[in-house]
């Protein structure tokens, strides 16, 4: 049906074919990673092409060798970042390079807490505190707690989740060595 293309957490590009839901086993497959723009333009994707997917542990697209191309629409690789619209470099991955992207920089904070182990926050708490401006670098995610008055009155916030947000941060306050390093 149509390609998209994410930006990953330090700017890396990734084509996502979104297709026809289909179920396998006992999963409804909708949208497929396929994994570099390299791949991607392999593939030489069309829009209404027939595809093959495999599915094991995650789904695999191919294209059907039988089937005939559609005239549809060729997807083609991006020039340019869907985020912040800087041209995008490729060496060898296809990525955004500008620091100032909003995707790189949530992308940086949801690094920082994945790595720190940090529980309670997911990458849509992230967007949602960037979104409003509550959030704009690591060091603010121990700035939250002067902010629980405008955070709780957000859509899908509530004073219990921002409890467990700043329970998540304060757990993770006192960093060992081998955590930084490992």
């Amino acid at each position: 049906k149509d390609i998209e293309f994410s930006v990953g957490v330090l700017g890396a590009i990734t084509p996502v074919a979104r297709i026809e839901p289909v179920k396998l086993k006992g999963n409804t497959i909708s949208n497929i990673s396929l994994g570099s723009i390299d791949r991607f333009e392999t593939l030489q994707l069309r829009q209404g092409d027939e595809v093959v997917i495999k599915y094991d542990v995650i789904p695999y697209l191919d294209k059907d060798e039988q089937y005939q191309p559609t005239s549809g629409k060729l997807f083609i690789t991006p020039t340019q970042c869907p985020f912040c619209n800087e041209e995008l470099i490729k060496q060898p991955v296809l990525r955004c390079v500008n620091n100032s992207c909003e995707s790189r920089i949530i992308g940086k904070i949801m690094n920082f807490v994945t790595k720190m182990s940090i529980p309670n926050i997911s990458i849509g708490i992230i967007t949602t505190l960037y979104k409003e401006n509550l959030l704009r670098s690591i060091e603010d995610l121990y700035q939250l707690e002067n902010h629980g008055k405008v955070i709780t009155r957000l859509n899908g916030f509530g004073d219990k989740s921002f409890k467990n947000i700043i329970e998540g941060i304060n757990s993770r306050k006192e960093v060992f060595d081998y955590d930084l390093i490992g």
